[in-house]
């Protein structure tokens, strides 16, 4: 992977000062990531060269430089200082600042280009990775299975709306939030076995913690937080697979993300359910009753040992 630097409103100077941006260099260079930058308060002759590699990725402020770029299938971030506005068209995403960003950020958004699943964590037993057309079939299969369908939302109706729904997901989910509901699979054979990720806080749960926090009469659903979703195929479950994955997609709250609480909603009769968030460390707050169903709430803080 090499990065490109095209900044045409940056100067030489100016380019090292751009916020985040010596952090920023330091972990390419610790990571053997080499990258190049051209800020010379001027137009870039290197949009234009020959030598593109399928493994570049370029970072350019000037949307004349973006549109080349785009057209020579070369993947693209725009970086469009906060006080600046306009749309940024032909570009992956658009950054206002280099701050908190790592080399497997922009690594991320290159393989989301090239199609490639971007992998979250490894147990010793499961990969979990982002969701890609070919997994709908066995998950959309999974949330259809007896018991599974009771607790799950979505994926229960017409299959090509289902579909259509599921891939608009994978495309605009990870690259906008940088998480997600992500595909669990087997590490040695591949296998598809259900989904576990992150989401933001559903209606159901932003309606339980309101009613927690005024019992408790010290407000604090404003925290940051997620909330914590699983679904492990009937013939994976009671093999301690849902417990590896719910560490690893919490490891990636806490410790990448920064999130402060995690939250789980659970149907009050689902007690595997219940089970696998006590060993996951989560505390259950309460219940409460949400579209005709009694649900409890669970929370876990990244102090917890997982």
């Amino acid at each position: 992977m090499r990065i490109k630097f095209l900044l045409e409103n940056q100067t030489e100077e100016s380019f090292y000062r751009l916020p985040g941006m010596d952090e920023l260099l330091d972990d390419l260079k610790a990571r053997g990531i080499a990258w190049t930058k051209d800020a010379s308060n001027g137009s870039h002759e290197e949009a234009y060269e020959t030598d593109w590699k399928q493994n570049d990725l370029a970072v350019t402020d000037s949307q004349e430089t973006a549109c080349r770029l785009a057209g020579r299938s070369v993947c693209c971030i725009g970086f469009q200082p906060s006080h600046n506005s306009g749309y940024f068209e032909g570009v992956q995403l658009v950054l206002q600042s280099f701050e908190g960003l790592d080399a497997d950020f922009f690594r991320s958004v290159l393989f989301r280009f090239q199609g490639r699943a971007v992998v979250i964590g490894r147990t010793p037993r499961l990969i979990l990775r982002e969701s890609t057309e070919e997994d709908f079939k066995i998950i959309y299969q999974i949330s259809r299975e007896e018991g599974n369908d009771r607790y799950v939302d979505g994926m229960t109706g017409d299959e090509a709306k289902e579909k259509e729904a599921y891939l608009a997901y994978v495309r605009k989910m990870y690259s906008f939030y940088g998480f997600g509901l992500w595909t669990v699979a087997q590490k040695v054979t591949g296998n598809v076995i259900g989904r576990c990720g992150l989401s933001l806080p559903s209606e159901e749960c932003d309606c339980l913690r309101a009613a927690f926090e005024k019992n408790q009469r010290s407000p604090g659903t404003e925290e940051p937080c997620l909330e914590l979703g699983y679904l492990i195929g009937k013939k994976y479950q009671r093999q301690g697979y849902g417990l590896e994955a719910g560490r690893e997609a919490l490891r990636y709250a806490f410790d990448r993300l920064g999130c402060q609480s995690v939250y789980a909603v659970i149907h009050n009769d689902n007690r595997p359910s219940a089970g696998l968030a006590r060993k996951l460390g989560f505390s259950r707050l309460g219940e409460g009753e949400e579209k005709g169903n009694r649900l409890d709430l669970w929370r876990m803080r990244p102090h917890k040992k997982i």
